[in-house]
């Protein structure tokens, strides 16, 4: 049981190590130094994964310290600062046609500084126990982790809408097939981004996507089985919690 929880924890670190290196490698130093070669490439990607791993091994401290030393808690609590305002930007842009580009950037900045604003102070005053309560002030900190990330959501929602209503739309000749209104639409949507580049590539613009649509007793019998596996797997979970 120990190999086989260690194999997978070391499955689970090897691939955040990878694509963050990866990142890092092709989106951040390519820009900084566009002439870079391959093995240069190569080079500071292991460099970012040996200072990834050093900033882990210096942050146990840290984990410690949050919620009692407990890992799983500690995983939730810093999940429910920082995950609600991607949920509620990836939930409204596939089911409000009205949300936009600058709604979206803005709704991920405001609630990520709304989850900072949570997390800082929680992990500098530490999470407390029933025997030593935490100092934090408790308008900060007096809502459980919990609790805060259906606020954060809200929140983050709210931003994500204001700033889309107030801005231009994009327009629903680009959104064919991208939103919940309109997925069934069959007319051909446009390109969405910059002019120049889709200019730049007159083969990929004439392109047309094969028909992916499936037959309807094949979409049936395939929600049917997601219906049962749902099903079995609650059931489990509800089994042996």
């Amino acid at each position: 049981m120990l190999a086989v929880m260690l194999a997978a924890l070391m499955s689970s670190l090897a691939s955040i190590f990878n694509s963050s290196s990866t990142l890092f490698t092709m989106d951040v130093w390519r820009r900084l130094r566009p002439q870079a070669e391959e093995k240069e490439l190569l080079l500071v990607g292991r460099l970012w994964t040996v200072c990834l791993v050093s900033f882990s091994i210096a942050w146990i401290p840290v984990v410690q310290a949050a919620q009692g030393g407990q890992l799983f808690d500690y995983i939730q609590s810093v999940a429910s600062f920082l995950a609600p305002p991607i949920a509620a930007v990836f939930f409204l842009a596939l089911f409000v046609k009205r949300v936009n580009e600058p709604g979206a950037f803005w709704g991920l900045v405001g609630g990520l500084l709304l989850g900072l604003c949570r997390m800082v102070p929680e992990f500098a005053f530490g999470s407390g126990s029933c025997s030593s309560p935490s100092s934090c002030p408790t308008i900060i900190c007096g809502v459980h982790y919990l609790y805060f990330a259906i606020i954060l959501f809200l929140c983050s929602a709210a931003i994500i809408l204001g700033v889309s209503y107030c801005t231009p739309p994009i327009p629903d000749a680009q959104l064919y097939r991208l939103v919940f209104s309109l997925r069934h639409s069959q007319a051909l949507r446009e390109e969405i981004g910059d002019p120049g580049i889709i200019e730049s590539h007159p083969q990929e613009k004439g392109s047309v996507l094969p028909d992916i649509q499936e037959s309807p007793p094949y979409a049936r019998l395939v929600n049917i089985n997601a219906l049962i596996m749902m099903s079995c797997a609650i059931f489990l979970w509800a089994y042996y919690a």
